[in-house]
C-alpha cells in the first residue's frame, strides 16, 4: 500500500538506486555500511521506505 510518499512501505535494493539515481552496488554498500537499514527476506533486501526518507533527510542535513 502507497504511503505518504507515495511508494509501497518496503523496497528492493533496485528500486532505491532507481529512486536514488545511483548504481545498484552503491545501495548494498550503504546497507553493508548500516548507512542506510535494510534486511534480507531470502537472498534479498528490503529497504523500509521510513528508513530511505530518513537517510534522504541526513544526507540533506549534511550539507548544511
Amino acid at each position: 500500500m502507497p504511503n505518504k510518499w507515495g511508494l509501497p512501505d518496503l523496497l528492493t535494493s533496485h528500486e532505491v538506486a532507481d529512486f536514488l539515481g545511483v548504481h545498484i552496488n552503491t545501495v548494498y554498500s550503504l546497507c553493508r555500511t548500516k548507512e542506510l537499514p535494510s534486511f534480507k527476506v531470502g537472498n534479498n533486501r528490503r529497504i523500509r521506505t521510513d528508513a530511505l526518507i530518513e537517510f534522504i533527510e541526513e544526507q540533506e542535513q549534511a550539507e548544511d
